[in-house]
């Protein structure tokens, strides 16, 4: 006889076994409300890395700095050229963290702590190129000369703070100063032949070895003419290499104004009766005397008043102002110092406003006088003579309207502080 607690064993186990297992009731979650905002954080993130990846990629160096000053963001590249982890130029002000100066070609070091304030006030961008010698002192190692450019960071219109891009041009430094090194000798070795040229010309024309027919007496003009040109051009190289590798000498000594511009007119004579040119003086003391260095001044007088003669057109007029100036508000020095402005003004041909910024550059001549017949030029001039007025301590500016007329403006410190150590003079 089976037990009925085996029987009622049985029973459970095939009820298990005929009958399908119940179906688990499926439950779908909620609508998970953070999940969308997960993505978006996911999403900015992601972009954050793949901006600072491009940041840190750049060979540049980058710095952003708000309305204070204080830098907000520095790139790998800057952090490495100035010789500071970038989160630790985040503590800093930009003058601390990137300590800026130009050399004079005498040596002189300016410290510029107002570049920022600058780019922030007036919402305008300023580049610092090659031939400006801004270096820059890292934390750690040499100081190496800098390219740069400031812009301003605009919201609604007004500068919330900067931004600052600005590379390593040591490269270029020590291409520039070999490529003077190879120029001042070339000059050097060129002057003795043409010399000799300007010597036998000279003395065929004076008929010296026989008196030339009419027809060789004009081509030995041109000829000389243009051996005349020659030696200007290798006086201006030699005067530029020099410059350039900071070797000139600077000799301060009292220099009366006027009587240094009255010797440079007095040479220019001849050229400004043949274009019965109008010459206007105005000197505000007629014995205004200055510490500087007279022939450097001479040359820089030069270039401007003879640029002034070559491009004025017959019967234009030619005005030269000096004064003292002694002003409260700083000046173009940045500071209340006394200085010397000598402003000379011409109704000339003017420069094109494209062409402006580019006067000062090395063998730049502005487009509207280079198809000028008769008008030559090196396009070393005013590279010249703004190196001459950086050598000098001193400023100098143009304004200029195209068929109108131009006016230079020189600013020069009544004494000079540091004089050149060179062993070379400009010729």
């Amino acid at each position: 006889m089976v037990p009925a607690w085996y029987y009622r064993r049985e029973m459970k186990r095939n009820s298990i076994q005929h009958h399908p297992p119940r179906t688990r009731k499926r439950f779908s979650a909620p609508h998970d409300p953070i999940q969308p905002h997960t993505l978006k954080i996911r999403s900015l993130e992601k972009k954050i890395s793949e901006q600072g990846a491009i940041l840190s990629s750049i060979r540049e160096g980058i710095i952003v700095v708000d309305k204070k000053g204080m830098v907000t963001l520095a790139n790998q590249t800057a952090g490495v050229l100035l010789r500071t982890a970038p989160d630790e130029l985040l503590k800093k002000s930009f003058s601390e963290a990137m300590h800026l100066y130009s050399k004079t070609n005498t040596g002189e070091e300016y410290i510029h702590h107002d570049l920022i304030g600058r780019v922030v006030e007036k919402t305008d961008s300023i580049t610092i190129r090659f031939q400006d010698n801004f270096y820059a002192r890292p934390k750690y190692g040499n100081d190496f000369p800098v390219a740069i450019t400031l812009s301003p960071l605009l919201e609604n219109q007004e500068a919330s703070g900067a931004l600052v891009v600005f590379r390593d041009i040591s490269e270029e430094k020590e291409i520039d100063r070999i490529k003077s090194e190879f120029v001042s000798l070339a000059a050097h070795q060129l002057r003795t032949p043409i010399a000799g040229i300007n010597w036998y010309t000279e003395l065929l024309l004076s008929g010296g070895a026989g008196a030339p027919s009419g027809e060789q007496k004009k081509y030995l003009q041109q000829i000389y003419s243009a051996s005349r040109r020659m030696t200007d051009i290798i006086r201006f190289l030699l005067n530029i290499s020099r410059l350039e590798l900071g070797s000139i000498m600077v000799k301060p000594e009292p220099t009366i104004i006027r009587q240094a511009i009255r010797s440079i007119l007095a040479e220019l004579d001849v050229q400004i009766k043949s274009k019965d040119l109008s010459c206007d003086e105005s000197y505000e003391q007629e014995d205004a005397a200055i510490e500087t260095d007279m022939k450097l001044f001479q040359i820089v007088m030069q270039n401007i008043l003879s640029n002034a003669v070559k491009y004025t057109p017959q019967k234009g007029t030619i005005a030269i102002r000096a004064s003292l100036r002694r002003h409260e508000n700083p000046g173009p020095f940045g500071n209340k110092e006394d200085y010397l402005q000598i402003s000379v003004s011409d109704s000339g041909y003017g420069i094109p406003q494209e062409d402006q910024q580019k006067i000062f550059t090395k063998l730049f001549r502005a487009r509207n006088v280079e198809r000028l017949p008769g008008v030559d030029g090196t396009g070393l001039g005013l590279y010249l003579t703004k190196s001459i007025v950086d050598a000098l301590e001193g400023k100098i500016w143009f304004s200029s309207q195209e068929g109108k007329g131009t006016t230079f403006t020189i600013a020069l410190p009544l004494a000079i502080k540091n004089a050149g150590k060179g062993t070379k003079q400009l010729e």
